[in-house]
């Protein structure tokens, strides 16, 4: 590991320290230290986390022109190692309590639900409103389960995001995460450089494109509804949306998980949709 690298479980302490909310009761992991100064000076009132499954920072410095989208909308990027073994369930996990596996309870490729503090719950407390948009049986879906926080089971990456359009659109939540799965589904089916593969990649970006326009379009119907300000990831602050990308990357080099966690400065608005129950 490089020195200094922090891995993607430092995820749940970062957005609490930026949202101004006491961490998660098994969190131990650090805030990553390019927005520690954001947080200390603003507090984030609201954020969208775009998770695509299993890309990394290795298709990142391969394919730049390919993230450029990103780049443009979120220019401060983090590189951040997955915890080990570096699947999905276990990935995601640590990223969303804090805490590493032996703590949190999955070790492998598993899909129980979480009965440890997490970074939904410590939202929740605090009185902020959390949307989990993923598809239908995926990890996302599924481990996170049973909290006081709305569920959006679509089946599958377009239904993900015209459902998180639909809620950036009215804004009724503070906090929404939006799971992206076809890369990794391509990957596995081929290989992690193929045509499926390379194909899928750019549907994520473009995705993320659509998303992190909206919440531009939606902040400025809004701009007289000044609020203290967000994060995302793949930049940070500045005079338009900004925010932070999290590469996340495997100890043997194949990535996982990269995240734009996107903000806005001004208030949005984002529309009811069908909630699952808990």
């Amino acid at each position: 590991m490089m020195r200094g690298m922090l891995d993607v479980a430092s995820v749940t302490s970062t957005v609490c320290d930026l949202f101004g909310i006491p961490r998660p009761a098994d969190c131990v992991s650090p805030p990553f230290s390019e927005v520690a100064a954001f947080a200390a000076r603003r507090t984030v009132t609201k954020a969208l986390m775009f998770a695509a499954d299993a890309i990394g920072a290795h298709l990142v410095r391969s394919y730049a022109e390919a993230f450029e989208p990103v780049s443009r909308h979120a220019p401060t990027s983090v590189e951040a190692y997955a915890v080990m073994p570096s699947v999905t369930p276990v990935c995601f996990a640590s990223m969303f309590t804090g805490a590493p596996p032996d703590t949190h309870g999955i070790r492998k490729s598993e899909r129980p639900t979480l009965t440890c503090d997490t970074l939904f719950d410590a939202l929740s407390r605090a009185g902020r409103r959390v949307a989990i948009v993923a598809v239908e049986n995926s990890s996302i879906d599924l481990i996170f389960r049973s909290r006081r926080i709305d569920y959006f089971t679509e089946t599958y990456d377009e239904e993900v995001i015209e459902r998180t359009l639909n809620l950036v659109a009215a804004d009724q939540h503070d906090f929404i995460l939006a799971y992206q799965q076809e890369y990794d589904d391509k990957m596995h089916a081929t290989v992690p450089r193929s045509p499926e593969a390379l194909c899928a990649m750019a549907n994520h970006v473009r995705n993320f494109d659509r998303v992190a326009r909206r919440c531009i379009r939606v902040r400025s119907r809004h701009a007289h509804r000044s609020v203290d300000g967000a994060w995302d990831a793949r930049q940070q602050h500045g005079g338009r949306p900004r925010g932070a990308s999290l590469l996340g990357r495997s100890l043997p080099g194949l990535t996982r998980n990269l995240h734009f966690l996107r903000h806005t400065l001004r208030a949005c608005s984002f529309s009811k949709g069908r909630v699952l129950p808990m």
